[in-house]
């Protein structure tokens, strides 16, 4: 029987320790039998320690903030611009067959 392995994406969760209880569980399951997925957890915890080394770049929170804000206002108003507007009809040609075929009926029935 093959198992299929987790996605790469759920394990480098689990070295980060990112995962919900039970997908830590399941995981942690399936790595005490596979050697392929607890290397790929152990590269990941490496890559992880190795990146925390890095000097982390100062950030002005506030301004970053302000930028997506000032994107996602400048994304809606450029969605109601392109946006079209059906307009609104005043009659319905299929009613108006259907209403024609119907008084032709009655008037051959009379």
């Amino acid at each position: 029987m093959t198992t299929q392995h987790p996605s790469e994406a759920d394990l480098a969760l689990l070295a980060g320790g990112d995962c919900g209880a039970f997908a830590r569980f399941r995981l942690n399951r399936h790595l005490q039998d596979c050697g392929e997925c607890q290397a790929k957890v152990a590269d990941f915890v490496a890559l992880r320690e190795e990146t925390a080394l890095l000097p982390e770049p100062a950030l002005n929170w506030d301004l970053l903030a302000a930028e997506m804000r000032a994107n996602i206002h400048l994304g809606l108003e450029a969605g109601e611009c392109i946006r079209t507007r059906q307009p609104a009809r005043s009659w319905n040609p299929r009613v108006a067959i259907a209403f024609a075929s119907l008084l032709l009926v009655l008037a051959q029935a009379s």
